[in-house]
């Protein structure tokens, strides 16, 4: 304000942007959400598609009744998937904090981190988590390949009741059959330089993480 052509003072106003902003990202959040969403369902439902379409195409010059039962099967695992997602979406609904990733593409950016590891990722399955997955994917990779020596890794995803489950096979050295049970201990480390944190901080992240070994 001016008073005798000199300033005297400011008037500003202040509007809180706060909860315009926090909602404008979770519009964002869903918009993601969604997309993912409709890639898994174009993805798997064209796929059932074309082996119904094989299927009754051939039933048509064989009439062999398995053919029949060959499409139905895909047709109940379409509408299974659909079902699926709509419980998914739901959830997502009710857990805010949590975001919806595919652990196809994750898995991916991680292991660009290691280009001299050769890799084979089968299956696909979105997951709720937070930013830290791709940190506790990491570690386990960054221990097989650093620590293990391994020089590929296969990765095969599959569904576990209502979790998804990831399973990582390295080829290296592997672990001394009377250290297994110590490699979840916080201070545990099987080198003589520092310790390793990364399997016990994977652990204790919001999942199951257990070992296993080739048959």
């Amino acid at each position: 304000m001016m008073s005798g052509g000199e300033l005297k003072y400011y008037l500003a106003n202040w509007v809180d942007i706060t909860e315009r902003k926090k909602a404008g990202e979770e519009l964002e959040a869903h918009r993601e959400h969604i997309k993912l969403i409709n890639k898994i369902l174009r993805h798997d439902i064209i796929n059932d598609l074309n082996v119904i379409n094989s299927a009754l195409r051939l039933y048509g010059r064989s009439k062999k009744e398995e053919l029949l039962e060959e499409a139905s099967a895909h047709v109940n695992k379409s509408v299974k998937l659909i079902n699926r997602m709509r419980e998914l979406e739901t959830f997502i609904s009710s857990h805010r904090d949590l975001k919806l990733y595919s652990v196809t593409e994750v898995l991916k950016e991680v292991l660009a981190s290691y280009p001299a590891i050769a890799s084979n990722i089968v299956g696909e399955g979105p997951v709720l988590a937070d930013e830290s997955l791709n940190s506790v994917i990491d570690n386990i990779i960054s221990n097989a390949v650093v620590h293990g020596k391994t020089d590929r890794i296969d990765i095969k995803i599959g569904g576990r009741g209502e979790y998804c489950e990831i399973r990582i096979a390295d080829y290296g050295v592997g672990i001394p059959e009377e250290l297994k049970e110590k490699i979840f201990e916080e201070r545990f480390c099987m080198v003589k330089q520092g310790y390793r944190f990364g399997i016990v901080y994977s652990q204790e992240s919001d999942g199951n993480l257990w070992r296993t070994r080739a048959c």
